[in-house]
């Protein structure tokens, strides 16, 4: 039995709500998908994939493979002291 397009809709929009809070990015999802439905999630997506983009060129790094623990800080790690010149 198919499904109506609108719930067919509904069930992906569920599904990338679903996987982008898995990376906390679902507010600004949803928020533009309220707001502006389709147009508002792509380019809500894009803005995070550009932003993506510069932080990686800021840091030196051409593709997903260069980007190493070394780049990552989180909240355990111990504070770095910056080395004396």
């Amino acid at each position: 039995m198919d499904l109506p397009l609108m719930s067919t809709k509904l069930v992906e929009y569920a599904f990338l709500f679903t996987f982008y809070l898995k990376f906390q990015i679902g507010r600004p999802v949803l928020f533009s998908l309220a707001a502006d439905g389709e147009a508002g999630v792509r380019k809500v997506l894009q803005m995070l994939r550009d932003e993506f983009e510069l932080t990686m060129a800021l840091t030196g790094c051409r593709s997903l493979k260069e980007i190493s623990r070394d780049h990552v800080i989180t909240d355990w790690d111990r504070p770095r002291i910056a080395p004396k010149l």
